[in-house]
């Protein structure tokens, strides 16, 4: 909902979601224990997509900064969690059955 103020269209700021609840709301789509979310996988056939979502979350609704992000998923550094976030972007675009969850779980967090 965009309200005119002049010749300016301004949206009206949306509140800032928790990654508390960021994580909540992942791990119930997914069927994942929360803490699931905060530790990567290794190996093949590692499964991280929650944490990919999770992620993407954070730094899209949470708008927390890199660095914020890099401590509460155990992360060495900030461009890790850059990285990270851009390989999940990637996959993202290209793959449709991602996409949809990834959106069920935003629109959850964005009544």
């Amino acid at each position: 909902m965009l309200s005119n103020t002049g010749n300016k269209a301004v949206r009206p700021d949306r509140g800032v979601i928790s990654a508390e609840e960021i994580l909540s709301a992942t791990a119930r789509h997914l069927d994942y224990n929360k803490n699931n979310l905060l530790n990567a996988r290794r190996g093949r056939g590692a499964d991280n997509v929650g944490r990919g979502i999770a992620m993407k979350l954070c730094q899209n609704l949470g708008s927390m900064k890199l660095s914020a992000m890099a401590e509460l998923f155990g992360v060495g550094s900030d461009s890790a969690i850059s990285l990270a976030t851009g390989r999940f972007s990637q996959t993202l675009s290209t793959d449709r059955r991602l996409e949809k969850i990834f959106n069920c779980i935003y629109q959850d967090l964005t009544p």
